[in-house]
């Protein structure tokens, strides 16, 4: 009855590396048929620190784009087709400088697509300001979240991508002067800082209050990734205009494939939710899928059964269902 029912509406965006699961995902949203789009970008896939930000990036100019990911020094063959498939007529953005995506990558790429561009900065805080700084026009809000961990950013990513919102990384216990400087530069009234004391300290709350044309700083947070993560649902679904109705299910101790399912739930107006591993769903997200059970209809589960068991697939659909 039910419950051998329910995981019938959980599937599967999954390959047999991140970076094609990545590929998947960017599959089944992008290309005829689906969202249009023409450009890429390209972020390094076995470290986090330049994926963070890339979510609000593949928002901007002829927006939205797929992240694809890639190791730092060879291009994955299937990776290499998607961006052809693509973006052979177009441009490809590669986040992060020499150091995280290798020269010999850029040039794969550009033997491939008209144009290349390249937003780096000599760290990751330099990175998400560089990117920040790419926007024309003020913006109403801004993501400040911890750049020394990967799982508040990346709850947030479909968020920053639907809305347009720039994620800016700070350290835990200081405002990191690039962050400020985005801050500035965007002219951010209201500042959402995602991650509690442990992740973003109070003290940079009371920093933030002094930024230049700072009105409002809010946090939200929950007592770990998972329950931030809710939070972050939590506040999509309130204030601004995401839906109930799709879930995309990531893993919260690893981050690849939250960070290909930035763009992909920001296209589907769909919150991210963390499993606690590859056997366990969680307490919080367990909590949230049942609460909003009756409104639920399909869930993404991003990666295959090495990352997200089948129980714990079958665990989620339930709860949903």
């Amino acid at each position: 009855p039910l419950v051998m029912a329910a995981p019938a509406i959980a599937a599967r965006l999954a390959g047999l590396t991140r970076y094609d699961t990545a590929v998947a995902i960017s599959q089944a949203t992008f290309g005829p048929g689906k969202t249009l789009t023409n450009e890429v970008v390209i972020a390094r896939g076995d470290l986090f620190p330049d994926a963070l930000v890339a979510s609000f990036l593949a928002s901007l100019y002829n927006g939205p784009h797929p992240i694809l990911l890639t190791p730092g020094d060879q291009l994955p063959p299937a990776v290499m087709d998607e961006i052809h498939r693509l973006a052979s007529e177009s441009r490809v953005y590669i986040v992060g400088d020499t150091a995280a995506i290798s020269s010999t990558i850029e040039a794969q790429v550009r033997a491939t697509v008209p144009e290349v561009l390249r937003v780096g900065g000599a760290t990751r805080y330099d990175t998400a300001a560089a990117i920040t700084g790419m926007i024309g026009e003020a913006r109403t809000f801004a993501f400040v979240v911890s750049g020394e961990n990967y799982p508040d950013a990346l709850a947030v990513a479909p968020l920053a991508f639907a809305e347009s919102i720039p994620i800016l990384l700070t350290t835990r216990n200081e405002l990191h002067p690039a962050a400020r400087l985005g801050i500035v530069t965007a002219h951010a009234a209201n500042i959402i800082v995602v991650g509690g004391s442990d992740a973003v300290s109070d003290a940079v709350l009371g920093e933030l209050h002094a930024v230049t044309g700072v009105e409002s700083v809010t946090r939200v947070a929950g007592i770990d990734r998972l329950a931030t993560a809710v939070a972050v649902a939590d506040l999509a679904v309130s204030r601004f205009r995401f839906e109930t109705t799709h879930i995309n299910l990531a893993r919260g101790d690893a981050f690849p494939d939250a960070v290909a399912a930035g763009p992909h739930g920001g296209v589907e107006l769909a919150v991210t939710l963390f499993t606690e591993g590859v056997h366990e769903l969680g307490a919080p997200t367990k909590a949230w899928l049942q609460a909003y059970a009756p409104m639920i209809t399909s869930i993404h589960v991003l990666g295959d059964a090495t990352v997200i068991s089948d129980d714990v697939v079958a665990e989620a659909a339930t709860a949903a269902g």
